[in-house]
Formats: C-alpha cells, structure tokens, sequence
C-alpha cells in the first residue's frame, strides 16, 4: 500500500512538472511566433532570413508605444547562447530572456504573451 501511494504521488509530480514545462514554451518558428502574438492583439512583423549572425530571423511585436518586444530566432542553442551573454548587461533589452533558440526582451506584457 505505502509503495503504491508512494508511485501516485511520483505520477503526479511528473505530470506537474510537464505542465510547467509546456506552459513556458516559446514558439517554434517565426510564423508561429507571428500567429501567437496577433491572437494577443500585437501588431506584427516578422523577418526571414538572419539579421544577427547566428540567427534566421527576427520578430517585434507592437501593442502601445510602452507595450512591444523584439525576438531573434536562432540557428542553434550555441548561437543563441552567445547572443544573450553578449548582450546581458545591455540595459536597452529589458526583460532579456533566452529560452531554447530564442532570444527576446521588451515589456513584461509581450514577453508573458511571448511566452504564453
């Protein structure tokens, strides 16, 4: 009985712990950056191609003057790695984040949407 209470309460932990991990996810590519912060009510505009060395594309995204992001989507975890150490200090990138290949900053409203 104490071994199967014991693998229930394991179960559910590992089932918390994927919910967390899912629910903090950044979006695949840029279209889909584009789509999840157009469903937030973000004005758009995503860029192919890589304008950082490293990257394959950048996304901003604009609700208010006060209320707008900027992320780079990156070729690899290593590229984006290095982009955000170089730029951590940076005090023009509030909210600096890195999360897989993403980098982005800006206000804490886009970036909660971002992240989303």
């Amino acid at each position: 009985m104490k071994k199967r209470i014991i693998a229930i309460i394991a179960v559910v932990a590992v089932i918390a712990l994927l919910g967390v991990v899912l629910a903090a996810c950044a979006p695949k590519d840029l279209e889909a950056a584009k789509e999840k912060m157009e469903k937030a009510g973000y004005s758009n505009l995503a860029y192919d191609g890589g304008t950082v060395t490293g990257s394959d594309g950048a996304f901003i995204a604009v609700k208010s003057t006060s209320d707008r992001m900027t992320a780079i989507h990156f070729t690899s975890n290593t590229e984006a790695e290095a982009y955000y150490e170089r730029n951590e200090d940076n005090a023009n990138m509030s909210n600096l984040t890195l999360q897989g290949k993403w980098v982005y900053w800006g206000s804490k409203a886009a970036v909660k949407a971002f992240e989303k």
